[in-house]
């Protein structure tokens, strides 16, 4: 768990590296394997895996826990609302289905416009499959065929927010759009951002609802691949959406987030600040990206973060000032 946050090199029984808890030079900070715990003879911060990641990722007992669980696959069941805890093991499920699901069809015949259209907008074939995009079909029921018959009950579908239900039935609520996978923290799918491909429909981008597993207020896009980027180089940058996202990431080493069209919420500060007290702003130049950024930029003030600005030319969001100017040009900017 340790080694993916520090460069740990082997002595003896033991492991050193330099603490990510104090700025050092020469390596003080032990891994002890056969003890299970960890300890800096330079600040004297040690403990044990969950201690560790409490410290490192400013998170509570039960999250650290509750993270190591999802990531190694083991079960866990929490005493109070321990009801629940078979409701989020569904929807989590089927989440991971409709990642898959989507992820084959863009790839596949029926995804091949959508991905050269991806591909248009100077995204590379590996960060698509980094990001898990993909891409829901022209069908009303591709996903209810796909989950039919596994034991998935009406009710814990209606409240996965993936379906839309009528007096004719259940159907598919995504349909003809490029699939944006949402994570929690911790990296496991928890909705989608839908953007519109190849059909007529008013609303540009379709946006998973709340559920027992999403709330939009209290979620960072992104923060999952780059919150050890963002705790390393001591700042995150802010941006709007998602194809604003995946041009930073791809451009360079990126501390990146997205609020995905909205400013930022309180509980949204909260977590970011977890990793860090300094932003900068990448909102889109239009009126909008820039009253979002005021409002954001005052909330984030408010909180105790260093906050500053970076302005796109008129006309310019970073996506396409990424691709119309390159990598150079944002670095200056930022």
């Amino acid at each position: 768990v340790i080694s993916r946050d520090v460069d740990l090199k082997q002595r003896g029984a033991n492991y050193f590296g330099l603490c990510p808890f104090h700025s050092e030079k020469t390596a003080s900070f032990s891994v002890a394997p056969t003890k299970q715990i960890y300890h800096c003879f330079g600040c004297g911060s040690g403990g044990n895996v969950f201690s560790y990641l409490m410290e490192y990722q400013k998170i509570t007992f039960p999250e650290a826990v509750k993270g190591l669980a999802d990531r190694y696959n083991i079960p866990t069941q929490l005493e109070e609302g321990s009801g629940n805890s078979e409701l989020y093991s569904v929807l989590y499920d089927l989440h991971e289905k409709a990642t898959q699901l989507y992820q084959h069809n863009l790839f596949q015949d029926t995804g091949r416009k959508a991905l050269i259209y991806l591909k248009s907008r100077g995204l590379t074939e590996d960060n698509i499959k980094q990001f898990k995009l993909g891409f829901a079909a022209d069908s009303w029921d591709q996903l209810v065929q796909l989950i039919s018959g596994i034991g998935i009950s009406q009710g814990q579908a209606a409240k996965s927010g993936l379906f839309i239900q009528s007096k004719k039935g259940i159907f598919d609520r995504f349909r003809s759009r490029i699939m944006f996978p949402v994570f929690n923290s911790s990296g496991k799918v928890i909705a989608f951002g839908g953007r519109i491909f190849d059909t007529e429909d008013p609303a540009k981008y379709l946006n998973s609802p709340e559920t027992p597993i999403y709330s939009k207020g209290r979620t960072l896009y992104g923060l999952s691949l780059t919150k050890a980027d963002i705790k390393r180089l001591g700042y995150a940058v802010i941006v709007e959406g998602y194809f604003d996202f995946a041009q930073l990431i791809q451009t360079y080493t990126s501390p990146a987030i997205a609020t995905c069209g909205t400013a930022l919420t309180t509980p949204q500060a909260k977590l970011l600040q977890r990793f860090t007290n300094k932003t900068i702003l990448g909102f889109d130049s239009d009126k909008a990206g820039q009253a979002a950024s005021e409002r954001s930029g005052e909330l984030l003030i408010g909180s105790g973060f260093q906050v500053n600005v970076t302005k796109f030319p008129a006309g310019h969001d970073p996506d396409s000032f990424i691709r119309e100017r390159g990598k150079e040009a944002l670095l200056d900017l930022l």
